[in-house]
């Protein structure tokens, strides 16, 4: 059990025991068969003294650099710059025969001042301090070109710090409070026009509800109208109707009156000529004289023509009031 515990202490003292942490990844190299391709994750790995493992962080790292940047006006800033990198997981190998652990410095620094100078001298001296991110972003996009294919990733690039000369910066100190100057005021134009526009619907809203009001009150009053003329129509037709009701009412009973005079003065003519019928000439003249004699025995002494019938001339008519002579 000794011997064991030994060997395992004169392994461990000798260096051949690598432990490989969780955000790391590792390529084993063999003094006889070289540097594996696939790399190994998380763990503790023991191997003999004349082999190792090759370890690399697949953390986000930052890295700060100072670059002199020359703008497009001609002007020379000094800038403090942020770039946050790491190598790709899955090319590690790839990276470690091209560059090896030391690859920021080898690789990703030079490739950031030259990406800082290609983005960066896109742009005026004022452009750095009031278009920043803009400046951040064309030099990304260059050092994303430098290092294309190099098996490694860049996260992004932030401009820390930059110094102007004196008369810049009050250059851009006076920039800037124009801009907002004029923010400011583009602010109030808008404010200003868009309550003009609220005004201005305001009122073409009024002035559209009267007109509404005004159309719907004219139809409402045409339609009353166009009503109460149905309602007199209706009236006049029912006052008419009833007029030429009652006129034929009239028509009717006069005709009916009519109809019963004529009825009755033939039943009076009828009855008339029937009773005439039966009356003698000698009853006539007989009653004739008796009221003659009656009419005298008050009055005077009247002498008045006889007839051929014995009687006054003036009797003839009601002696026979059809006509008929009362001698045949």
């Amino acid at each position: 059990m000794s011997v064991k515990l030994a060997a395992v202490a004169a392994i461990a003292v000798s260096g051949c025991i690598s432990a490989v942490g969780g955000n790391e990844r590792a390529l084993f190299y063999s003094a006889g068969a070289g540097m594996t391709k696939s790399p190994i994750g998380p763990g503790w790995y023991f191997h003999l003294p004349w082999n190792h493992y090759v370890i690399y962080d697949l953390r986000w790292k930052e890295h700060h650099e100072q670059i002199h940047l020359h703008t497009k006006d001609g002007l020379h800033l000094d800038l403090e710059i942020a770039v946050v990198v790491r190598p790709k997981p899955d090319e590690i190998y790839d990276l470690d025969v091209t560059v090896g652990p030391s690859f920021y410095t080898q690789l990703i620094r030079p490739a950031l001042f030259a990406a800082a100078r290609d983005g960066g001298g896109q742009f005026n001296h004022l452009d750095v301090a009031t278009r920043t991110h803009e400046v951040e972003l064309a030099m990304k996009a260059a050092i994303d070109e430098h290092l294309k294919g190099q098996h490694v990733e860049v996260a992004q690039i932030a401009v820390q710090h930059f110094d102007l000369p004196p008369e810049v910066e009050a250059a851009a100190n006076r920039t800037a409070a124009s801009a907002q100057l004029i923010a400011a005021k583009k602010v109030d134009l808008e404010l200003a026009q868009k309550d003009a526009d609220i005004i201005k619907e305001q009122r073409r809203g009024k002035i559209e509800a009267d007109g509404l009001e005004r159309k719907l009150r004219a139809e409402q009053d045409l339609a009353s109208a166009e009503q109460q003329l149905k309602i007199e129509e209706a009236r006049r037709r029912s006052d008419h109707e009833k007029q030429e009701a009652d006129a034929e009412t009239v028509e009717r009973k006069a005709e009916a009156e009519a109809k019963a005079i004529i009825v009755r003065a033939d039943a009076d003519k009828q009855r008339i000529l029937a009773e005439s019928i039966h009356l003698t000439p000698n009853y006539v003249r007989l009653q004739a004289i008796k009221v003659l004699s009656e009419a005298l025995a008050t009055a005077k002494l009247v002498v008045v023509p006889v007839g051929p019938n014995g009687l006054p001339s003036f009797f003839q008519p009601f002696l026979n009031p059809l006509g008929a002579s009362l001698d045949k």
